[in-house]
């Protein structure tokens, strides 16, 4: 198997691609494992380089994404369904969302025990003709992502700030968004909504638990549809928004759904946030492609939201993600 680094440049506020590729090449070259390192260029040329990679070669290869979400969705999108293709992620971005699904984010800067990885059979969701593994936000989810983009590239702003920021600034602009929802049991949802999210992850914006029943493996995307409220009583439930516990503190406002498939409809494009990146859309067919990418979980880790194993925790009691998130944090990961 062929190794495949593929770095974002612009990742991380651009401060780490140097010694990022020092530690892989050094680890690399030590364990005389085939690999290559490859800087992407502009937006979507990661997903050209995976693509042309297996058009080219037909042995297997792994690809190890650098970056942050968004570059994670492109260099998937290259080759959503292959089964000569594995995935990896190595998260120098800002969010860095679809590690929080796992116990212990740091080890993913570990190259030694990325190399030492095992696979694990992801669902991914198809909207349209593409493909996201975290999350789509649409809304003022997706409103607060594109203010967010900015403050991003502040260096005085800490990466876990970005997102608040954005959404400090939304609330000062029109919240909510005409929808048609249809869902796949036949329910038909049309009215102005404050958002929708639709989740194979738990997370996004930076730590916030939007779909704390997620599972990265159950055949299903978890819905949140969050109804008009006023920004009094926005900023009264941000807190248990944040903390994953708005199903039941704000259950007056949230509808919760599990469904395969879903149809989307807006009076003309809007923007819609893909695992934290914005694009344009007024019409989105949503459906789960199961156990279809396989991606790579570093040695030693284990992944919070999946169903096989039963690393769940039981109904009613508190995700044992919370704790370690804390003790994991990785703002920076100096350990480059």
């Amino acid at each position: 198997m062929k190794h495949h680094f593929i770095i974002n440049p612009a990742a991380g506020k651009g401060t780490l691609t140097r010694s990022l590729t020092a530690r892989i090449r050094e680890r690399c070259d030590s364990r005389g494992v085939d690999y290559l390192v490859y800087e992407t260029t502009a937006p979507g040329d990661a997903e050209r380089y995976v693509r042309d990679t297996l058009a080219s070669d037909t042995g297997s290869h792994r690809f190890y994404s650098c970056g942050g979400d968004g570059t994670l969705c492109e260099v998937i999108n290259g080759a959503p369904i292959c089964d000569r293709a594995e995935f990896a992620l190595i998260p120098i971005g800002t969010g860095n969302d679809f590690c929080r699904n796992f116990d212990d984010r740091a080890a993913f800067f570990d190259i030694d025990r990325q190399l030492d990885g095992t696979p694990i059979q992801c669902d991914l969701i198809r909207y349209n003709d593409r493909y996201s593994i975290n999350m789509l936000n649409i809304g003022f989810d997706c409103n607060a992502a594109n203010a967010t983009i900015s403050f991003k590239k502040k260096k005085y702003i800490p990466s876990g700030m970005a997102y608040v920021s954005g959404v400090a600034v939304s609330l000062f602009h029109k919240m909510t968004t005409p929808m048609h929802l249809e869902l796949d049991d036949g329910e038909v949802i049309e009215r102005p909504l404050l958002l929708i999210t639709v989740a194979n992850g738990r997370f996004y914006g930076g730590g916030f638990r939007s779909n704390p029943l997620a599972s990265l493996n159950d055949g299903l995307f978890d819905v949140n549809i969050i109804e008009k409220i006023s920004r009094l009583t926005f900023l009264s439930l941000v807190g248990s928004y944040k903390a994953g516990t708005h199903l039941e503190q704000a259950k007056k406002f949230v509808t919760y759904r599990q469904s395969s498939s879903l149809l989307l409809r807006f009076p003309q494009k809007i923007p819609i946030c893909v695992d934290g990146e914005i694009e344009q859309a007024q019409e989105l067919r949503i459906s789960l492609c199961p156990h279809v990418l396989s991606f790579i979980v570093p040695s030693g880790v284990t992944c919070l939201s999946l169903t096989a194993g039963n690393s769940e925790s039981p109904a009613g009691e508190e995700d044992p993600a919370a704790p370690d998130e804390r003790k994991n944090e990785v703002e920076e990961p100096l350990a480059l």
